[in-house]
C-alpha cells in the first residue's frame, strides 16, 4: 500500500479502532450484511497488503479493528447502571442542568442520594410541577428510578452518555434543600448566561451562549431548526471553528510579549485547556485544542506537522478515554469536517483558482463545499432536511461569525469583570442577529430544501472510503480511483438493499416502546399495524423511531386513548382518538370498526371507557385505558369479553381484570404473567410473540 497510499499508519489505526467500536453491536447481534460487509473488506485488505508486502501495516489495522470491538464492549457494560426496582425512593440530588419545556422542566442532578445512600451515577429527572428550579439547587423528591439504556430504538443516547446519566425518572412536586451549590465552571457559565439575557433580546443571547459553550439548551427550537436546515448549526457547537478564531485573537495578543516561544505556547495552551474546562470537554473543543497542541509542539522540537496525523491522535485520545464518542453526531460532524478540508481544499482551491476568483472568495468556497458534501451523510442519520443554499449562506455567515465570535468574547470578559461596561454587548448582538436573520431566510427557501433519508451505516463509511479514495491522499490514476469508487459503492448500495428490505410484519406481534416510564404498544395482527397508548412527546417520538428501524416507516393505525396526537402525522396512514382532536378522527364508544379485517372497538361500561379491543381471527388483545373499575365492571367485562387472549396496562388495572379471565397479561410494560406465573421479565424497547396461546420470539429492540 505504500506505493499508493502515503505513509499515514496513525490515520489507518484510528479508523480501524473506530470502525470496531462502531460495528461492534452489529456483529455480536449478529447482523448479517454487516458481517459480509466487513469481511469483504478484509478480504480487500489481506490482497492489497499481500501486494504490496505491507503485512505489518495489515496486523496494526486488525489489531486497533479488534482492539476498538472490545472497546465498546467495555464502556457499554461500564455504564450499566444499579437497578433500583419498581418501588418508590427518596432521592436527594444537586441540579448541574435544567431545561424548562412548556409542561415541564428537564433537570440533571447529580451527587445523588437514594435512600440515604450515595448513589455514584447522575439522573434525568421530569418535573411536573411550577417550581422555577436554577443549577444549583440541591432537591428532594420521591419516584420510580428506571435505568438510562444507551441504545433505544438503534438511537445512541449520547447526552446521557456524556453527562453520566444512568437513572431517570419523574415526579410531579419536589422540594428545595439549598440553593447555589455550583463548581467553578457552572458559576462562571451562568454569570454569563444572566449577563447576556439581561443585555440581550432571549433569541440573540441563546445563541450566544451556546456559541461560547456549545450549551443549546437555551435556543428556542424554531432557531434551532433554522440554524440546522440552513446547513450551520456547526456555528451553534463549539468546534475548531471558535478554536481557530480564540487561538489567532489569543496568538496576536501574546506575540506583542518578548518571551520564549515554549511559554508562550503554554500559556496559550492553559488557556485552551481552561476553555475546554468551561465547555464541559466538548468532543470538538478537546480535538481542535489536540490539533492545535500537536502543531505548536511540533514547532518546539523542530518536527513536521501533519495535520492528517494530529487529526489521528486527537481521535484517538478521546475515543481512547470515551469509546462511545464514536455515536456521537458532534463527534462525527466535528472530525468528518476537518477530514473533508484535509482531503479536497487544496483541489478545490486550485481548480477555483482557474477562474480568476479573489482568494478571499475561492479559500472560502474551498472549506465550504468539501465540507457541506462531507457532512451530508452524516446529516441524513442525524436530520431530516438541509437545504442547498447552506454553502452560500456559510461564504456570508462564516466572516461575520469570526468577527462576532472575537468581540463576543472580549466584551464577555471585560463586562464580567466592569459590569457597567455591559452596553458593548450591543456590537455581537447585532451581528449575530444579521445570522439569524440569514438563517431564517435560507430556511424558508422550500425550493433550495432536500428531504433526508437515513442511510445505512455500511453506505455511509462506503461513501467516506470512496471520498478517500478520490482524494489526493491516494495515488491512483482518476480511470482507477472511479472503478474503485463504482465497485465498492455498488457492492455496498446492493448489500444495504437488500437489508433495508420492508419486513413483513408478523402475525400476532406486540412491541412495547417505552419513554420516562410511559409506554405505547405496537400491535401487529396480520399484515396490520397499529401504534396505541396513552401517548406524550416522547412516547410519539419513540413510536416514529420504531417504525423506521423495524423498516415498516408507516403505521396503519394510530390510537391515542386520550387526545394526544402526533406532531408528525406522516407516520401513521389513519389517526383516531377517544376524545375530540384535531387532526383526528374519534374513535366512538360501543361501535365496532372493521380496519381491512381487523375489528377495533372503544369499549364503555356503563358510561365509564376501559380501553381498547383489537379482534384478528382467534386473537383479541385489550388494551385498558388505566381506569380503577368496581368488582361488578370486572365481571361484566369478562363476561363479555371473555375472549381477549392478551391484557395490557398499568398492573393495578389489569390485575382487576385478569383474575376473571384466562389470557395473558403484559403490564407495567415489561412483565408478562398469565396466571401469576412470570412468562417474561424485561427492561427497555421490547417485543415478542404469541404462537399457539404461547409466548415466543422474545427479544430486545435496543
Amino acid at each position: 500500500m505504500k506505493k499508493i497510499i502515503n505513509n499515514r499508519p496513525l490515520f489507518f489505526i484510528f479508523m480501524s479502532f473506530a470502525i470496531g467500536i462502531f460495528f461492534a453491536r452489529s456483529i455480536f447481534i449478529p447482523n448479517i450484511f454487516i458481517i459480509i460487509f466487513l469481511a469483504s473488506a478484509l478480504i480487500s485488505l489481506v490482497y492489497f497488503n499481500i501486494k504490496y508486502k505491507t503485512l505489518k501495516k495489515l496486523i496494526c489495522v486488525v489489531i486497533a479493528f479488534c482492539v476498538g470491538i472490545c472497546s465498546f464492549f467495555i464502556s457499554y457494560n461500564g455504564f450499566n447502571g444499579n437497578n433500583y426496582g419498581t418501588s418508590t425512593h427518596e432521592i436527594v440530588g444537586r441540579i448541574f442542568a435544567t431545561k424548562v419545556y412548556d409542561s415541564y422542566e428537564l433537570v440533571v442532578l447529580d451527587n445523588v442520594i437514594v435512600d440515604g445512600n450515595k448513589s455514584g451515577e447522575n439522573f434525568k429527572v421530569l418535573v411536573y410541577d411550577e417550581t422555577n428550579l436554577t443549577i444549583g439547587d440541591v432537591i428532594l423528591f420521591e419516584s420510580n428510578i428506571n435505568s438510562v439504556k444507551l441504545f433505544s430504538l438503534g438511537l445512541f443516547n449520547s447526552y446521557c452518555y456524556k453527562n453520566n446519566i444512568k437513572q431517570e425518572c419523574s415526579v410531579n412536586s419536589t422540594f428545595v434543600q439549598s440553593t447555589n451549590v455550583t463548581t467553578i465552571a457552572e458559576g462562571v457559565r451562568e454569570r454569563i448566561r444572566y449577563l447576556l439575557f439581561n443585555n440581550m433580546p432571549k433569541e440573540e443571547a441563546s445563541v450566544c451562549f451556546a456559541s461560547l459553550f456549545g450549551d443549546k439548551s437555551y435556543i428556542p427550537n424554531e432557531t434551532r431548526n433554522s440554524f440546522s436546515v440552513s446547513g450551520m448549526a456547526h456555528i451553534l457547537a463549539v468546534s475548531g471553528l471558535h478554536i481557530g478564531f480564540l487561538v489567532m485573537a489569543i496568538s496576536f495578543v501574546i506575540s506583542k510579549i518578548k518571551t520564549k516561544r515554549w511559554l508562550k505556547v503554554a500559556i496559550l495552551s492553559s488557556i485552551l485547556l481552561i476553555y475546554c474546562y468551561f465547555c464541559s470537554f466538548a468532543p470538538s473543543v478537546v480535538r481542535a485544542s489536540l490539533m492545535f497542541f500537536i502543531l505548536a509542539l511540533a514547532g518546539i522540537i523542530g518536527k513536521k506537522y501533519d495535520k492528517l496525523n494530529a487529526w489521528s491522535v486527537a481521535g484517538l485520545l478521546i475515543l481512547f478515554i470515551s469509546p462511545l464518542y464514536v455515536f456521537d453526531a458532534g463527534f462525527q460532524l466535528s472530525f468528518i469536517c476537518v477530514l473533508c478540508i484535509l482531503m479536497f481544499y487544496q483541489t478545490f482551491l486550485s481548480w477555483l483558482s482557474k477562474y480568476h476568483l479573489p482568494n478571499s472568495l475561492a479559500s472560502t468556497l474551498a472549506v465550504s463545499i468539501p465540507v457541506t458534501i462531507g457532512i451530508l451523510p452524516i446529516m441524513c442519520q442525524h436530520f431530516s432536511k438541509i437545504s442547498m443554499l447552506g454553502i452560500f449562506a456559510n461564504i456570508i455567515v462564516v466572516p461575520i461569525f469570526e468577527v462576532f465570535f472575537i468581540i463576543l468574547f472580549a466584551t464577555t470578559v471585560l463586562c464580567l469583570l466592569l459590569p457597567f461596561m455591559s452596553f458593548v454587548l450591543n456590537v455581537p448582538m447585532f451581528l449575530i442577529h444579521i445570522v439569524i436573520l440569514i438563517a431564517g431566510i435560507v430556511s424558508n427557501m422550500k425550493f433550495a430544501i432536500i428531504n433526508l433519508s437515513p442511510l445505512s451505516s455500511m453506505l455511509v463509511i462506503s461513501i467516506y472510503a470512496v471520498l478517500f479514495v478520490l482524494s489526493h491522499f491516494v495515488n491512483m490514476s482518476y480511470r482507477i480511483k472511479t472503478m474503485v469508487s463504482v465497485a465498492l459503492l455498488t457492492f455496498t448500495c446492493l448489500l444495504s438493499g437488500l437489508m433495508a428490505l420492508p419486513a413483513k410484519p408478523s402475525s400476532n406481534k406486540i412491541s412495547v416502546l417505552t419513554s420516562y416510564n410511559k409506554n405505547v404498544y405496537a400491535i401487529e395482527l396480520g399484515d396490520k399495524e397499529f401504534i396505541i397508548g396513552v401517548f406524550n412527546e416522547y412516547t410519539n417520538e419513540a413510536s416514529s423511531q420504531y417504525l423506521s428501524t423495524s423498516k415498516l416507516y408507516v403505521a396503519d393505525y394510530y390510537i391515542s386513548l386520550t387526545n394526544v396526537v402526533p406532531s408528525d402525522t406522516s407516520c401513521y396512514k389513519n389517526i383516531y382518538t377517544c376524545s375530540y382532536a384535531p387532526n383526528s378522527t374519534l374513535l366512538a364508544t360501543g361501535v365496532e370498526y372493521d380496519f381491512d379485517g381487523v375489528f377495533c372497538q372503544a369499549v364503555s361500561l356503563y358510561g365509564n371507557f376501559v380501553g381498547i379491543l383489537l379482534s384478528y381471527q382467534n386473537m383479541d388483545v385489550f388494551v385498558c385505558n388505566n381506569k380503577i373499575l368496581t368488582e361488578g365492571l370486572c365481571m361484566d367485562f369478562a363476561s363479555n369479553y371473555e375472549m381477549v387472549d392478551i391484557l395490557i396496562g398499568k398492573e393495578k388495572y389489569t390485575k382487576q381484570l385478569a383474575k376473571y379471565l384466562n389470557c395473558f397479561e403484559l403490564f407495567d410494560g415489561n412483565i408478562i404473567r398469565k396466571e401469576n406465573n412470570v412468562l417474561a421479565n424485561c427492561q427497555g424497547n421490547w417485543t415478542f410473540e404469541i404462537k399457539n396461546d404461547n409466548i415466543v420470539n422474545v427479544r430486545s429492540l435496543d
